[in-house]
Formats: C-alpha cells, sequence, structure tokens
C-alpha cells in the first residue's frame, strides 16, 4: 500500500511539472526536491528485482548529485540474442524540465557493465548541460546546483570549451513531401539525416540512419 502511495505520488508530480510520457515504472524514487523518476522497459530480458535496483541505484548516484534539477529518465534494456554472443545495451532517454533531452547509450557482453558506462556517459553530458547553464545558454531551466566535489570539476573541466560551428546546411523546406520521399533523398546527400517538412501534417520532421539498421524518424511533439 506504500509503495502504491508513493508511486501515485511520484506519477501526480510528474505529470504537474509536465512529463506526461511516462511507462509504468519499476520504481519511482523522491530526492529532496528534485524529480528522480526512471522508468525501466526490457526486450529479451526478464526485469529482475536485482536488475532494475542497480539501474535505480546507478542512476541516482548520477542524477542526485544535480540537487533541484527536475528530470524523467527512461531506460531501456536490450539484449541480442542472434549474435553469437548476446550483446546487452542500455539506453538512457532523461528529459529536463524547460531543457533538452539527453539520450545515451553503451553496449558490452554485460548488462550490469552497459548500465554503468551508460549511466557514466549520460552523467558527462548533464555536466555539459550543467555548464552551460551557468553561462546562461538555457535560461528557461529553474536554478539547480551540482554537488559533486572538487575532483569531478576538474574532471570535467576540459569539456566546459564552448563547441565552434565548423559548417552550416540548409534544406529547401518551402514544398512539403511523403515520409517515403524523405527517406529515398538520404541516398543523395551526403550525411545521415535529411530535414524535411511533412505533407501531412506540414511540420517539419528529420529521417536519420540508424547506426543499429534502418531509418528513424523525428518529429515535433
Amino acid at each position: 500500500m506504500i509503495y502504491r502511495l508513493i508511486t501515485t505520488l511520484a506519477l501526480l508530480s510528474a505529470y504537474a511539472t509536465g512529463f506526461q510520457s511516462f511507462m509504468p515504472r519499476s520504481r519511482c524514487r523522491l530526492v529532496q526536491m528534485q524529480i528522480l523518476a526512471t522508468t525501466t522497459t526490457g526486450t529479451n530480458i526478464e526485469l529482475t528485482d536485482s536488475l532494475t535496483t542497480h539501474v535505480d541505484d546507478t542512476f541516482e548516484g548520477v542524477l542526485g548529485k544535480f540537487k533541484n534539477l527536475k528530470i524523467a529518465n527512461n531506460v531501456y534494456l536490450e539484449v541480442s540474442k542472434n549474435a553469437a554472443n548476446p550483446v546487452h545495451t542500455c539506453e538512457t532517454t532523461m528529459t529536463i524540465e524547460n531543457g533538452p533531452t539527453i539520450r545515451s547509450k553503451s553496449t558490452s557482453s554485460d548488462m550490469y557493465s552497459s548500465i554503468t558506462d551508460c549511466a557514466s556517459q549520460a552523467k558527462r553530458k548533464l555536466r555539459k548541460f550543467k555548464d552551460r547553464f551557468r553561462r546562461g545558454h538555457h535560461k528557461d531551466v529553474p536554478e539547480f546546483s551540482f554537488e559533486g566535489g572538487e575532483e569531478e570539476e576538474e574532471e570535467y573541466a576540459e569539456e566546459t570549451k564552448t563547441t565552434e560551428v565548423t559548417k552550416i546546411k540548409s534544406f529547401d523546406l518551402s514544398r512539403p513531401i511523403p515520409l517515403s520521399e524523405a527517406v529515398w533523398a538520404l541516398d543523395y546527400v551526403d550525411h545521415d539525416f535529411y530535414v524535411y517538412r511533412d505533407d501531412k501534417t506540414n511540420e517539419i520532421n528529420v529521417v536519420y540512419k540508424r547506426n543499429g539498421g534502418g531509418v528513424g524518424v523525428i518529429q515535433p511533439e
């Protein structure tokens, strides 16, 4: 009964802050004033208590350092059983309130290692976000702090450099086209994505070549 009450309160809190896309989660925890909601789903893998606890503890170790930063975290685990040696993949999608979406992915021969590495990647990206926030590049995000200690401040010092724009690409968005035509266009451009205006919604979408094969589509919410 207590667990259900905590889960319900977490869901209501997440909904109130604009996160309306949660799936049923393995666990939800409220850490200080920060929403730390981790949703864990998987394919070809049993989500045991031990595994979901490892996911929650590992990502709490990362997110817990960013005080008052509201994050909805979706973790997806997958085991590829077609290969001679199964590949264990962990993907995380972190949605920051009034901020960007941060995605990280790691593969290895062991799921626990993939989870740990994926969380480490996400932590580095969150640190970059924090540094840019400090410089005033994300003004709509509520004030938050990072409690990582001097060691971690030095570890990420080199990653605070501003990325320079070295090339600008242009796309003709005046003529709406169907998704199939946008997919074909990937064969004619010199990069792995194509920006187009969809003929059904008139919205600007992006098709891209996925690392795992096939084509993905990015659409506005």
